[in-house]
């Protein structure tokens, strides 16, 4: 097994997607770039699972947080909280990001889970 995890949204990375009422463990099988479908399997499901083509942009990216994201999120909250009226753009991108590091930390522990933590850590 590779040491050092695909990055998001490439073939073979993992991301979390909301199905069937359900937030689930997905990895990227298949992705034609043309049309932005990708191809996923469940891999915490068992027996026949079944793979699904979905849109990219329905995917979680739960990547983790690089130091320099971090800093820009923090910079971004504090530049928020300190204007009556921020830029739309600065606030989707503080919220990207936000949403992102919660979803990183489910992503790791459902990859811990079916016994991938040590690779997607």
């Amino acid at each position: 097994m590779l040491r050092v995890p695909t990055p998001f949204p490439q073939v073979g990375s993992y991301a979390l997607i909301q199905d069937e009422g359900e937030l689930m463990l997905c990895r990227i099988v298949d992705r034609d770039s043309d049309t932005g479908q990708v191809l996923i399997a469940f891999p915490e499901r068992f027996g026949a699972s079944g793979n699904k083509r979905v849109m990219v942009d329905r995917l979680i990216d739960g990547t983790p947080l690089t130091d320099a994201e971090r800093r820009e999120w923090r910079a971004a909250e504090q530049a928020i909280a300190g204007k009556s009226r921020p830029s739309r753009r600065l606030v989707e991108r503080a919220d990207c990001l936000r949403g992102r590091d919660g979803a990183a930390d489910e992503l790791r522990a459902r990859l811990r889970k079916i016994g991938v933590g040590r690779a997607a850590a």
